[in-house]
């Protein structure tokens, strides 16, 4: 039975992560695999489409229906845009992969993204060899003597020096600190968070 873990309101909806698959109807997700790719929701089930994000337009938005991405780490990101809405799976191949700036999502005219529960700096240990996939980044930081990384300030560069004037927020909690929330680093779960957007 899954529960709400947290909830947040927003424009044009409302945001909810679940500890697990939550009983809704018109539950839209994808099969999430680590890509760089988002695909366009026009009103098909898109649960065998190999992608990390969903984005639609206005027209092809209603009340009844939730878009759904999975993490246990990773961040979920939801973006709310004049002409649609977007949410993203992004763990660090996909910021590093620029996922968060995809170019399809011009299409839909962000103006605030809103990041959910994910893995913060000080649980984000890295190994020396992480520096290939951001070099030069200004986004290390040494804590305890443990190399960490911040993916939270990654990802919200990358998306306020592609979409001007845009908001970007972050929950602030940390998957790996809370134990509410599920996290693959803390314990190797198979479970996962299911962070929900609804009009």
């Amino acid at each position: 039975m899954s529960e709400i873990i947290f909830e947040k309101k927003m424009p044009q909806g409302k945001f909810t992560v679940y500890n697990d698959k939550p009983e809704l109807e018109s539950l839209i997700h994808v099969h999430q695999v680590h890509s760089p790719d988002i695909i366009q929701f026009t009103g098909e089930d898109l649960s065998s489409q190999q992608v990390d994000g969903i984005y639609a337009l206005n027209k092809n938005l209603n009340e009844n229906i939730h878009f759904a991405i999975k993490t246990a780490d990773c961040i979920p990101a939801v973006f709310i845009g004049h002409k649609g809405i977007a949410i993203i799976h992004a763990g660090w191949a996909g910021v590093r992969d620029k996922i968060l700036i995809h170019p399809d999502l011009h299409k839909i005219e962000p103006y605030f993204c809103f990041f959910g529960p994910s893995i913060h700096l000080n649980s984000f240990e890295v190994q020396e060899d992480f520096y290939q996939h951001f070099p030069m980044g200004p986004n290390y930081h040494r804590i305890d003597d443990r190399l960490c990384f911040d993916l939270q300030t990654e990802a919200t560069q990358q998306i306020k020096q592609t979409f001007t004037d845009i908001q970007v927020e972050d929950c602030g909690i940390c998957t790996y600190e809370s134990s509410q929330n599920n996290s693959y680093r803390r314990d190797k779960t198979k479970r996962r968070n299911w962070n929900i957007f609804s009009l």
